[in-house]
């Protein structure tokens, strides 16, 4: 059984225009590591969200503008129009951190991509047009109950509504079998200026905010656009032994004033 992932197309997508959602259908019984859009957009915001969905539940998604935004920050090649949902993060250390995260499907189950866009950019085409690619491999475990699936990758955004300068607390929703990898804040209405994150009342992890970016830069080669934080569990680049469960676990932030802060969430759950 081929481990190491290759080309797959995909199937073509169900849609016409700006301002609707395209649908893609998955094929299934394949691992999927990373998936591709090749678009004629000009513009990252006009592709407003991808979504992976199985049998109608969404696992993971993400925006035009947050892809790009992983893309430039981890030094990533990319092109335009082109949109790179990568689920493995193949710059792990280890080959189980690099699948950990990666979307093991049933030969029968519905799995669905769907891809949401916005109105036309000025400087994007007049005519829209999208082909999907992906890098996978076989799933051996494909008919069985289950698919052999033992995790799940995790993409999701919280909006925070920081109610004034100082301490801001939050009680992440997690649970034992709830892994987090990366955390992107966007600073657009409040800049946080020192992070500590504690599980019940015992501080496991404090920093202030040159010290994450000092951090970023020197282990993980990451640079991040100013208007960004990203706190990256797993820097040194062991996507599963440093990644944080999130039983348990909550953030306090300092911030300069009130605001609402997005933050998008990378991670993995444990379901069987």
């Amino acid at each position: 059984m081929k481990i190491t992932p290759i080309m797959h197309q995909l199937k073509a997508p169900l849609g016409n225009d700006y301002d609707e959602e395209w649908n893609i259908v998955l094929e299934g019984g394949l691992v999927y590591h990373v998936i591709e859009l090749q678009t004629s957009l000009k513009v990252a915001k006009t592709l407003r969200k991808v979504t992976i969905e199985i049998g109608g539940t969404p696992i993971a998604y993400a925006s035009g503008e947050l892809l790009k935004l992983k893309e430039a920050a981890y030094k990533k090649h990319g092109e335009e129009g082109r949109f790179v949902l990568d689920l493995a993060n193949f710059e792990y250390r280890t080959p189980v951190g690099i699948y950990q995260s990666s979307l093991v499907t049933g030969a029968d189950e519905d799995v669905i991509l769907k891809v949401e866009f916005g109105e036309k950019d000025a400087t994007d085409p007049a005519k829209l047009t999208m082909r999907g690619k992906a890098w996978v491999t076989e799933n051996s475990a494909a008919n069985t109950p289950g698919a052999g699936r033992e995790y799940l990758p995790t993409m999701k955004t919280l909006t925070l509504d920081c109610p004034e300068k100082g301490d801001f607390e939050v009680a992440y929703q997690g649970s034992q079998t709830r892994w987090l990898q990366r955390m992107y804040i966007d600073e657009s209405n409040v800049n946080v200026t020192k992070v500590f994150v504690k599980r019940g009342k015992t501080t496991i992890h404090e920093a202030t905010r040159d010290d994450i970016d000092f951090a970023m830069q020197r282990y993980a080669d990451v640079d991040l656009p100013s208007g960004h934080l990203l706190l990256d569990f797993t820097l040194m680049g062991f996507g599963v032994n440093d990644a944080m469960n999130t039983h348990g676990l909550n953030f306090v932030f300092q911030t300069d004033g009130p605001g609402a802060m997005k933050v998008h969430v990378d991670g993995y759950e444990k379901v069987a």
